[in-house]
């Protein structure tokens, strides 16, 4: 192996590797994909420009995603104003059963979602109306800074769970459309007759 210095004029000089294998000599310069390159003594490196800067002056590399789970933030005036909420009910044996699901105002002392009728939380709240709610995220995470609200829940049907399923509709839109859209797709590949849809008005403490 032996080095040499190459030199163009108007550029930094330049230290190239000469690699031999079975005394054939194979000089690596630039360019090449093997080459190993080093900066010769007093050649200077590139330099990169700094990162863009945003309006407010900071750079836009290096800013962290703030996620909602974990982080505290202000919290809507209402239970009603959150997008997903972690609806606790029971059953007969106490033991408690959450899922998250959507929620929307009825009214100023009530909101509410809707189900099926043959649900587990249908179920469950026939048999006992006690409920907690919280805010959560849509896997069920509940998010910081909230806190756990207890209620009471009843579950209608006919005119009643129309009016609760319009006022998710009113809310959530185009959503809305796509779950019915998806649990008549399940059910008519799972061969299930299609199920009634109940709504769960929930009442809020004072």
């Amino acid at each position: 192996m032996s080095v040499g210095v190459w030199h163009h004029p108007g550029r930094p000089a330049r230290v190239g590797v000469e690699l031999s294998s079975s005394g054939t000599g194979q000089k690596v310069g630039r360019g090449a994909a093997s080459s190993e390159q080093v900066d010769a003594p007093g050649a200077r490196s590139p330099v990169r420009p700094d990162p863009p800067l945003r309006g407010d002056g900071v750079s836009k590399i290096s800013q962290p995603r703030v996620e909602p789970v974990g982080s505290n933030y202000a919290r809507p005036v209402s239970i009603a104003d959150e997008k997903y909420v972690l609806c606790t009910t029971y059953r007969r044996n106490g033991e408690s059963v959450a899922t998250p699901v959507w929620i929307a105002a009825l009214d100023e002392r009530r909101v509410g979602f809707t189900t099926e009728g043959a649900s587990g939380k249908a179920k469950r709240l026939r048999n006992d109306a006690a409920m907690t709610l919280q805010a959560c995220d849509s896997r069920g995470r509940i998010l910081t800074g909230s806190t756990a609200m207890s209620v009471t829940a009843e579950v209608v049907d006919g005119d009643d769970a129309v009016w609760v399923a319009a006022a998710i509709k009113q809310k959530y839109g185009i959503q809305v459309t796509m779950i019915r859209v998806f649990y008549a797709l399940r059910n008519l590949f799972a061969r299930r007759p299609p199920t009634e849809t109940v709504g769960i008005v929930i009442t809020l403490p004072d």
